[in-house]
């Protein structure tokens, strides 16, 4: 730690004591920064050296099963006029024994047969598609006629076949509500049923089920590798298939199998008129790991079925393409539209420049216009660089003398921009890719979509913003900072696309309509935390926050306006934030921790989030 900083501690410490509530409030804040800064040491710690694992964290919050012991009402109820799950496998042994062998491949069998006899509830059915595995006519036959938890739950659909079309014809045998899909060697929790028989007494029972997942090691079959997902997020599908081996009600996945070449088309069918998609946060579902090398990165859609999904929604001429990475890129055409870039700034001349020169330089989308709103800038060199602005095409440079608020000055810029779509950004970011705004523009037109934001790197590549999850580390922080372009891990990837609580707001993109609808900017926020604001008020209005991975900028953050954060902010935002941070932000996983920016396990010892959040706002000085 530097001397200068040392010297900032030392009169912050000495503030807390003459301001606030003397040397007992300055030693417990002290006491509390010290303790939060362990936690995240402690994680980090852990997480570099291999300390706490998936294993360890099983441990910690898996109370395991006792699948021999069935609530004696629900007994009663289930019946083979009950079936609350048809769980399909598609055994195909030619495709298995390339891979394992024969034998290898019926022993995959029966371990998924051994997961689904383990259930807490007995109110499912195997519905097996293709060829018949060795013992299982014997299985059927060996159960007594009398025994109401197994008779008829193994069922072989002969006739249906094992290709595309043998899905469709065996959703009209299976007598399920819901239907899950099972590669042989999959295994289930073993209160899988019982989760789904809870929702199935629901007033509004869900049409489509998903859960966290992990994979089996082709060894020992030890669980690793686990996924962790947000709720329902509908543009992260784009990205990353979660939904592959979700449960879907029987009646929609039929309708729609029905006008579906395929699988995959007919399981988008389903999420296009499905009305009500229920995650639950556990891990339910075991891959084995017969999957791809790219494990996770792999669960994706066709391109042929991504596309027709897009249109169907409205996107009329959707393309995807695959980088070298295999990250999956879609873009439409846009209209066009003049999109008015506003920019707060004050002296710093050399952020300013570098950040219009990049823009003039280096952007494709050309309909747009540069609104500057100047904070009583001082310096001679950034005046006359204002004198040269004024002359330049669509270039508006604002004065406003009054004190500097954030909020109020990109208000100011909105009420004097002519565009349609408004782009609120920082004075210190570097465009990198040409086509950054055409990123945000195509994806700022559809009309469910509020807000979108950039990826933004810093100067050494590494990552700066990539969403915003609301409660991490007090009121919110930006997931997977400082992790490099590529990065996948527990919470998937950061190259995909997301929908998100928050972003940040230098580099905020939405339409006008939406801005004047929701509001405009809170002028009550000085600097902090008014993007977080404004992105849960603009879907408390039923729109998306959307986390495009494809506009890349650099952001030199904290150059500007350093990184001083007033205490009425941290009060203010705890009070507007505090109820979301209680209950959770749903396009993160609880399971997760909210102590670190790099998603990692959550430890049992990590501290509440809300009583971070209230010691933060306490400890304002």
């Amino acid at each position: 730690m530097t001397l200068k900083r040392w010297a900032g501690r030392m009169a912050h410490f000495e503030q807390m004591i003459m301001r606030k509530g003397g040397l007992i409030f300055a030693v417990y804040s002290l006491y509390w920064r010290f303790k939060t800064a362990w936690y995240k040491a402690g994680t980090k710690f852990q997480d570099r050296y291999g300390l706490f694992d998936y294993t360890s964290w099983i441990r910690d919050n898996e109370v395991p099963p006792h699948p021999s012991v069935r609530n004696e009402s629900e007994t009663a109820v289930w019946s083979l006029d009950t079936v609350h799950i048809s769980l399909v496998i598609q055994y195909r042994l030619e495709i298995l024994e390339q891979r394992w062998g024969m034998s290898e491949a019926n022993a995959l069998f029966w371990q998924t047969i051994r997961s689904l006899e383990a259930q807490t509830s007995s109110a499912w059915e195997i519905c097996l598609l293709g060829d018949l595995p060795e013992g299982f006519s014997q299985l059927v036959a060996d159960w007594p006629q009398d025994d109401k938890d197994h008779q008829g739950q193994y069922r072989w659909f002969r006739d249906v076949g094992a290709g595309e079309g043998a899905l469709s014809k065996a959703l009209m045998l299976a007598r399920g509500e819901w239907v899950m899909i099972l590669n042989p060697g999959d295994t289930v929790s073993p209160d899988l049923c019982t989760e789904l028989s809870q929702l199935a007494q629901q007033p509004e029972p869900p049409e489509i089920v998903y859960f966290d997942q992990d994979h089996l090691s082709d060894e020992y079959f030890i669980r690793e590798k686990p996924v962790f997902w947000p709720d329902w997020s509908p543009d992260l599908l784009l990205s990353a298939n979660y939904l592959e081996n979700a449960c879907i009600q029987n009646d929609l996945l039929r309708a729609c199998a029905a006008q579906s070449q395929s699988n995959g088309e007919a399981l988008l069918r389903c999420v296009e008129q499905a009305r009500r998609i229920v995650h639950i946060a556990r891990i339910l579902y075991h891959r084995a790991s017969a999957v791809p090398a790219d494990g996770i990165l792999s669960l994706r859609f066709s391109a042929s079925e991504a596309a027709d999904h897009l249109q169907r929604l409205g996107v009329a001429d959707a393309q995807i393409a695959e980088d070298a990475l295999k990250r999956a890129r879609f873009s439409w055409s846009v209209s066009g539209r003049l999109v008015s870039i506003i920019i707060p700034s004050r002296d710093r001349r050399e952020y300013l420049e570098r950040c219009l020169t990049s823009i003039h330089q280096s952007t494709h989308y050309r309909n747009y216009e540069i609104v500057i709103v100047d904070n009583n800038s001082q310096e001679a060199d950034t005046l006359a660089y204002y004198a040269q602005l004024q002359q330049a095409p669509n270039t508006v440079v604002l004065k406003n003398q009054t004190a500097f608020n954030y909020s109020a000055y990109n208000n100011l810029g909105a009420r004097h921009a002519h565009g349609d779509l408004l782009l609120f950004l920082n004075n210190d970011v570097e465009v990198i890719d040409p086509c950054w705004l055409d990123e945000l523009v195509q994806w700022a037109e559809r009309r469910e979509i509020g807000a979108v934001g950039a990826k933004l790197l810093y100067p050494d590549g590494t990552i700066q913003h990539a969403g915003i999850v609301v409660g991490m580390e007090g009121h919110g922080s930006h997931v997977f900072m400082g992790q490099r372009e590529g990065y996948t891990g527990l919470f998937g990837s950061v190259d995909w696309y997301r929908d998100v609580s928050a972003i940040t707001g230098a580099c905020l993109m939405m339409r006008r309509e939406v801005f004047e609808k929701i509001g405009a900017f809170d002028e009550d926020y000085l600097l902090v935390f008014n993007d977080i604001e404004i992105c849960v008020r603009v879907l408390a209005h039923g729109y998306r926050v959307v986390y495009n991975p494809f506009a890349r900028l650099i952001h030199y953050e904290g150059k500007s306006r350093g990184r001083y954060i007033p205490p009425d902010d941290i009060r203010l935002g705890y009070e507007h934030l505090k109820d979301i941070v209680a209950q959770g932000d749903s396009y993160y996983n609880p399971n997760l921790s909210y102590a670190v920016r790099v998603p990692t396990l959550r430890r049992t010892w990590e501290e509440d989030r809300l009583q971070r959040l209230e010691t933060i706002a306490r400890l304002a000085i």
